[in-house]
């Protein structure tokens, strides 16, 4: 990482995704904190599935991010657990709440992911209670 940073590259965002967990990882803020002070040029996003957002160490790796990008896509568990096949006892609920909570002590900005999914997660009842917990988003606490 540091030998392409330091070519100084034009970059959007340096993005925490891939094929697991970025939140898993428990170097995440060190990394991050690495990234902001050493390249204070470029912003740092994580892309999460919003599991661990209700843990203490994981909101704090995240504090200095600039962007964190949770994924929703149902409210129903049954849906949920339909898309993504979750761990057990992994509840939507829960994810919704974490997001909630994170937002209000994250300075950064929060951009959800929500991916429709045709006959799975699109009728007008899915779209209307992805639609109540955007809006639940009011005040200086607001989803960007």
């Amino acid at each position: 990482m540091d030998k392409v940073l330091a070519k100084d590259p034009v970059l959007d965002y340096v993005t925490f995704a891939g094929s697991g967990e970025p939140t898993l990882s428990l170097s995440i803020g060190p990394v991050i904190r690495h990234l902001k002070k050493t390249y204070p040029k470029y912003k740092v996003a994580v892309l999460t599935n919003g599991s661990l957002l209700g843990d203490k160490e994981v909101r704090e790796g995240l504090r200095e991010a600039d962007l964190v990008i949770p994924t929703l896509t149902s409210t129903s568990q049954e849906t949920f657990e339909h898309i993504h096949r979750p761990f057990p006892g992994l509840l939507t609920s829960t994810i919704i709440t974490n997001i909630l909570e994170f937002r209000k002590e994250f300075a950064g900005e929060i951009w959800l992911e929500i991916f429709l999914i045709p006959e799975m997660n699109t009728s007008l009842e899915e779209l209307k209670s992805l639609r109540d917990v955007i809006e639940k988003k009011s005040g200086p606490h607001a989803f960007s």
